[in-house]
């Protein structure tokens, strides 16, 4: 509670910090134009529109080192569920869509959406019990497969004030956010549980088989939802009239709340396939403070 009072009170005095900054009439009036007389930088009523380079900037940094994980966005929830992710290095890298709508020449609002959509399928070759049940020589092979689903969605709004007098504009304000993340595994096995075959040959997946010869079918992770508050700092430099490339960082206090979890198996019973669902996990609460960043650290932006 005292991290969530604290966070509410420098969000709203950075908040405050913005709006009465002394130099806004002297900013309103200023502007800087190229050899065309073109506007360089936003006015009151401009609209912008922004896309993080973070997707950009890793895939040219992967080319560059022969690498495949590099990455530039400040640790948050970019692929769902990280902590049980199988194959995090194949997970899409997020991309960020923002907009600002400017109150005046120095402050705006903002608001940002970002969505990672995840489903990423692995298959092994088992041994095909059928076929060597026959011919104990046979060298026979069928496939097992893991599926992997899952998706995060953040949106955020805030406000920001601007100040500078050349094409280097920096900015600081105060945004909150919601976050929602869901992720799931589903398994598919070739060899059949029957009354001959109790037990049949099943590719272990790290937790998919259990005890009593069962296996499952598929778990369902906790569905998390997260808030968050915070301050935000960032720097554009505009290298067209009302277009420009930008950093930001955000340090914010997060709230997050998992949801139950549960997982759906099978075993042979007596005369017939037996199907459950257990409950593994109750849920649970978390609070982080850092620069855990639900902004583009790295952006470009248009301005109209």
């Amino acid at each position: 509670m005292k991290k969530i009072i604290l966070f509410t009170t420098i969000f709203v005095l950075i908040l405050n910090l913005g709006i009465s900054q002394d130099s806004t009439s002297i900013r309103e009036s200023f502007q800087i134009e190229n050899k065309n007389g073109i506007s360089i930088l936003p006015v009151k009523g401009d609209l912008s529109i922004g896309l993080s380079m973070t997707p950009i900037l890793n895939y040219f940094g992967n080319f560059f080192n022969g690498t495949t994980n590099n990455s530039t966005s400040a640790l948050f929830m970019g692929y769902p569920d990280n902590n049980i992710l199988y194959f995090s290095s194949a997970a899409p890298t997020s991309s960020q869509i923002f907009m600002k709508y400017f109150l005046s020449n120095s402050s705006a609002l903002r608001i940002s959406f970002e969505y990672t959509g995840l489903n990423i399928s692995e298959r092994a070759y088992v041994q095909n019990d059928a076929t060597v049940n026959l011919d104990p020589l046979s060298n026979a092979k069928s496939e097992d497969m893991i599926q992997n689903l899952g998706s995060t969605l953040i949106l955020s709004a805030g406000y920001e004030k601007r100040r500078g007098s050349s094409r280097i504009q920096g900015y600081f304000g105060a945004s909150t956010f919601f976050v929602r993340q869901n992720s799931q595994q589903l398994y598919s096995y070739s060899n059949p549980i029957s009354n001959l075959n109790p037990n049949p040959t099943s590719t272990d997946w790290g937790d998919n088989l259990l005890s009593n010869n069962s296996r499952k079918l598929s778990h369902f992770n906790g569905v998390v939802n997260g808030f968050g508050l915070g301050g935000i700092l960032g720097v554009e430099y505009f290298i067209f009239p009302k277009a420009s490339l930008g950093a930001e960082i955000g340090y914010n206090y997060i709230y997050f709340k998992e949801g139950q979890s549960s997982y759906e198996y099978e075993r042979w019973n007596v005369n017939e396939i037996d199907t459950k669902i257990e409950i593994d996990s109750p849920g649970s609460t978390n609070n982080a403070i850092g620069t855990f960043n639900p902004s583009a650290n790295f952006f470009l932006m248009f301005h109209f």
